[in-house]
C-alpha cells in the first residue's frame, strides 16, 4: 500500500488501463466458454420426430420451438414454402405413414444433413407437421429468435459487472489524486489570507508532492518580497519624517497667509505617507480577537471630522462579533466612511446580520460611478475623476487597502450603485 501511495500518476493509471484490460478479456472468455449460445442450434428432424409423433417432451434447449397439437389442418406460417422432397425423406422415416408429414420452411432456409448422417437439420423459420392416427395434427413451429437472447443478457450482466468493479477501482485512484489537490488548494488560499504559520503538506503521487514544494518554495518568496517592501516603505517613511519636521518647525517663521497653506500642504503629505505605509504593510502583524463591529462602527464615525458632511449610522440589538483585528477594521470602516464624506458629502452606514455573517452598507447621497468601474475602485491607485485636486486629495489607495483588509478577514467587499442615485459599499464578515 505504501508503494501505490508513493506510485506516480503515470504508473497508477496504466496499472488501471492494464487491470481494465486484463477483467474485459475475463469476461469475454467466461461468456464464450461458459454462457449461453449466441444463436439457436440447429433443430435436428430425430428429435422432433418423437415429440410430434409419440407425444414427448421438447428439449429445453429448442428454445425458439414451439408445438401444437391436436389441429384440423396442417397451415404453413406467413413466407413458408412446403418442401415436398424433404418431407418424403421425413415419411420414410415413421412406420405406418404414407404422405402423414407435410414440411414448410422459409424461402433460403438451410436444411442440411446431420453430420452423423441424420435426417434433417433445419434452421431459420419452418413448420414440421405429422397427422396422427385420428386425423389430427401434430405441429412443431421453429419462430424466429428474440431481439435480445441470454447471450445478449449473459454479456450485458458481465459487462455491468466489470464496469462496476472498475468504477470502484478508478474512484478510489481519482480520490488518490484529487485529494492532495484539493488540499494543496485550501493551503494555498490559507497562505494567501492568513500569510503567515501555515505548512503546506507535500503529500500523495509525486507529481503532487512536487507541486506543494513549489508552491512552498513560492509562499516562501513572496513573502520575502512583502517583507522587503514594507521595511523599504517604512525606512523611506523614516527619513522623511525629519525633514516634515523640520518644516513644521519653521512654518513659524512665514507669514500668517502662507503658513496656512504651508500647514495643509504638509498634512496632505503625512495622509499620502500613511497611505502608503498602509496599504504597503497591509495585515502583516495584525492579530485577530472577537469584535464587537457595533462598537467598532460606532468608534470610527465618531472619531471622523465631520465637517466636510453629514455621517449617519445604524446597529441591530443583535451580537454582531467577528474574529479580526480591531486596528485594521477600524481603518477599513474609517476608509469607507471619509470616502462618502469626501466624495458624496455624507452617508448612512448600516449594520445587519444574516445567515452569512456580519453586513455593512456604506450608503452615501453622491453621484454614483460608472457600473463598469466597479471593480476598478479596489485597484491600488485608481481615482474615478482622475485629478489630484486638493478638494479631492488622495492616493487611490484607501479602497484597494479596505478589500485587502476584508479578505484577510474572510470577507468580501463590493460596490455598486443604488437604485435611487449615489454609490453603495458593501463589507461582509464572517460571525466569530
Amino acid at each position: 500500500m505504501a508503494g501505490w501511495k508513493s506510485a506516480s500518476l503515470t504508473t497508477r493509471l496504466g496499472v488501471v488501463m492494464l487491470a481494465a484490460l486484463l477483467l474485459a478479456t475475463l469476461g469475454n472468455f467466461i461468456v464464450t466458454f461458459s454462457g449461453p449460445p449466441p444463436y439457436p442450434r440447429p433443430m435436428p428432424i430425430e428429435e422432433l420426430l418423437p415429440v410430434l409423433a409419440k407425444g414427448r417432451p421438447l428439449s429445453r434447449l429448442a428454445s425458439t420451438t414451439r408445438i401444437e397439437r391436436g389441429s384440423a389442418q396442417f397451415l404453413p406460417q406467413p413466407g413458408e414454402v412446403p418442401v415436398p422432397a424433404a418431407a418424403a425423406r421425413i415419411d420414410d422415416l415413421l412406420p405406418d405413414c404414407d404422405g402423414c408429414v407435410q414440411l414448410s420452411v422459409e424461402p433460403g432456409a438451410m436444411i442440411q444433413r446431420h453430420p452423423l448422417e441424420a435426417p434433417l437439420a433445419i434452421r431459420e423459420t419452418f413448420s414440421l407437421g405429422i397427422r396422427r392416427a385420428d386425423g389430427t395434427w401434430s405441429i412443431a413451429r421453429y419462430t424466429r429468435r428474440p431481439f435480445i437472447t441470454g447471450w445478449h443478457w449473459a454479456t450485458l450482466a458481465m459487462t455491468l459487472a466489470l464496469a462496476v468493479l472498475l468504477a470502484g477501482v478508478s474512484f478510489r485512484l481519482a480520490r488518490s489524486i484529487v485529494q492532495p489537490l484539493r488540499r494543496l488548494g485550501a493551503e494555498a488560499d490559507r497562505v494567501v489570507n492568513e500569510h503567515d504559520g501555515i505548512t503546506i503538506t507535500s503529500g500523495g503521487p509525486p507529481e503532487v508532492a512536487q507541486l506543494a514544494q513549489a508552491v512552498a518554495a513560492m509562499r516562501d518568496r513572496l513573502a520575502g518580497l512583502v517583507e522587503n517592501r514594507t521595511q523599504m516603505l517604512a525606512a523611506i517613511a523614516h527619513d522623511m519624517a525629519a525633514p516634515v519636521s523640520r518644516l513644521e518647525f519653521r512654518l513659524h517663521q512665514l507669514p500668517p497667509e502662507a503658513r496656512n497653506g504651508a500647514e495643509r500642504d504638509l498634512t496632505e503629505l503625512a495622509d499620502m505617507i500613511g497611505s502608503i505605509i498602509d496599504y504597503a504593510r497591509g495585515t502583516a502583524g495584525s492579530r485577530k480577537r472577537a469584535v464587537d463591529m457595533k462598537a467598532l462602527c460606532a468608534n470610527a464615525i465618531a472619531t471622523i471630522d465631520q465637517e466636510e458632511g453629514r455621517l449617519a449610522f445604524r446597529a441591530p440589538e443583535e451580537d454582531c462579533t467577528v474574529n479580526g483585528d480591531p486596528m485594521t477594521l477600524h481603518r477599513l470602516i474609517a476608509n469607507l466612511a471619509v470616502n462618502a464624506l469626501r466624495y458624496a458629502g455624507g452617508g448612512e452606514l448600516t449594520l445587519e446580520g444574516n445567515a452569512h455573517g456580519i453586513v455593512a452598507r456604506m450608503a452615501d447621497r453622491g453621484p454614483g460611478f460608472p457600473p463598469e468601474l466597479a471593480e476598478s475602485l479596489f485597484e491600488p491607485f485608481f481615482r474615478v475623476e482622475g485629478s489630484r485636486s486638493r478638494e479631492t486629495a488622495g492616493t487611490g489607495l484607501g479602497l484597494a487597502t479596505a478589500r485587502d483588509v476584508a479578505k484577510a478577514h474572510g470577507g468580501t467587499l463590493t460596490a455598486a450603485n443604488r437604485a435611487g442615485g449615489g454609490a453603495e459599499f458593501v463589507l461582509t464578515l464572517p460571525r466569530a
